[in-house]
């Protein structure tokens, strides 16, 4: 169960794990283990349990945030698509950048794929 992120400890535990997540784009996603994502993050394997289930949750809950600002700022122009969403798409991409090479890249998380196709398809 995830803690509550008002905490500051479980916060900048949150922001190490996601730092060392993008870290291990050469090494592929699905090779990558929660021992080496601890280690590389500095933290316990129990503050990552106290945070995640497991790597797809951690994954997961990135996922979730990246879209919701991603469709928050397109959204924020209607459904017309004029030009500026695809400014303001392309503008999301280049802010997470490393998240989405880490994860849409060549050893990256098909589920992280697949997530990321559908919702694209129903946007």
């Amino acid at each position: 169960m995830t803690q509550p992120a008002s905490n500051l400890r479980v916060r900048r535990t949150q922001k190490l794990l996601r730092e060392a997540l993008i870290e291990f784009e050469e090494r592929g996603f699905e090779a990558l283990t929660i021992g080496e994502l601890t280690s590389r993050a500095m933290v316990s394997r129990a503050a990552f349990y106290r945070n995640y289930q497991d790597k797809y949750d951690l994954v997961e809950q990135i996922f979730e945030e990246a879209m919701s600002a991603l469709l928050n700022a397109v959204g924020e122009l209607g459904l017309e698509h004029p030009p500026e969403s695809w400014v303001t798409f392309f503008e999301h991409i280049a802010e997470y950048e490393r998240l989405y090479r880490a994860l849409l890249g060549r050893k990256g998380s098909p589920w992280f794929v697949r997530k990321m196709r559908a919702l694209l398809v129903a946007v």
